[in-house]
């Protein structure tokens, strides 16, 4: 029975407001679309609570979908991050090969990648030489 007083006592003061838009209005012209709007925002503000109860439970289904939101969230930011760690070990374990083959090779002996270089290009027909690059 509370709401319904919160309610009547909304529309009350609602009422109260749009009379007193109504006798501050800036032409007398613009008073019938003044009071039509003014009165389609009093049935909303009056059948929103009465949909509520015949509608039976709006508020629950809104907490699941927002529950189920949340749960579709967490899953996503924990493939991602997943993810991003995957990633970071393939950066770390191509470094390390890169490494591990700069460090291998001497200095005038030409590395595999360089190799193939060579081949792609010289099918291509172009020849680029390409100093070596040490990673520290």
């Amino acid at each position: 029975m509370q709401w319904l007083y919160r309610v009547v006592g909304q529309a009350g003061i609602f009422l109260i407001c749009a009379q007193t838009i109504v006798h501050f209005r800036p032409k007398e012209a613009y008073e019938k679309y003044l009071k039509l709007l003014l009165s389609v925002m009093l049935l909303t503000q009056l059948l929103q609570p009465v949909l509520s109860v015949f509608g039976g439970g709006a508020d629950q289904n809104v907490q699941a979908q927002v529950e189920e939101f949340t749960e579709e969230l967490q899953s996503v930011l924990n493939r991602a991050s997943e993810r991003a760690k995957q990633s970071q070990e393939d950066i770390g374990n191509t470094a390390a090969a890169v490494v591990q083959e700069a460090e291998e090779a001497p200095e005038g002996k030409p590395t595999e990648q360089k190799k193939m270089s060579t081949e792609n290009a010289e099918d291509d027909g172009i020849c680029v030489e390409i100093p070596q690059v040490r990673l520290q």
